[in-house]
């Protein structure tokens, strides 16, 4: 079985110093300009420093769920839990919506025609 959680860091930068020291093997630099978490997870989204993503933890991998509980005891991210934790806080649901607005998207076709779409309430949902 599985568990998807919500995290999100305020500061990308910090994370990434936090994961050099506790959580070195998790942290794929191969792009210095983009270091990667390697977690089971959703693409992040980004908003300035700030960053969303989905993770999937399983329940065969506990150092997952114990390193994550870790950056949040050092202040680098914030466990906000399921879409219904999400959904059932005022302030989690702050949080979300500020890193992923859910805003509209207007583009022009080749034709000169406008099209629009709004993103999904959820990001990156799992098969």
């Amino acid at each position: 079985m599985f568990n998807d959680i919500y995290i999100h860091c305020p500061d990308t930068a910090a994370l990434v110093a936090a994961l050099r020291d506790i959580w070195p093997h998790r942290l794929d630099e191969t792009d210095p300009d983009n270091p990667a978490f390697l977690l089971d997870k959703s693409p992040t989204v980004r908003a300035g420093a700030e960053t969303l993503a989905l993770v999937r933890v399983r329940d065969d991998q506990p150092e997952v769920r114990e390193g994550l509980e870790s950056l949040e005891e050092l202040g680098v991210i914030t466990i906000l839990g399921t879409w219904d934790d999400v959904q059932a806080n005022p302030a989690k649901i702050t949080i979300y919506d500020r890193v992923y607005p859910r805003l509209p998207v207007v583009w022009a076709d080749e034709d000169g025609n406008e099209h629009e779409y709004t993103p999904p309430a959820e990001i990156g949902r799992f098969a």
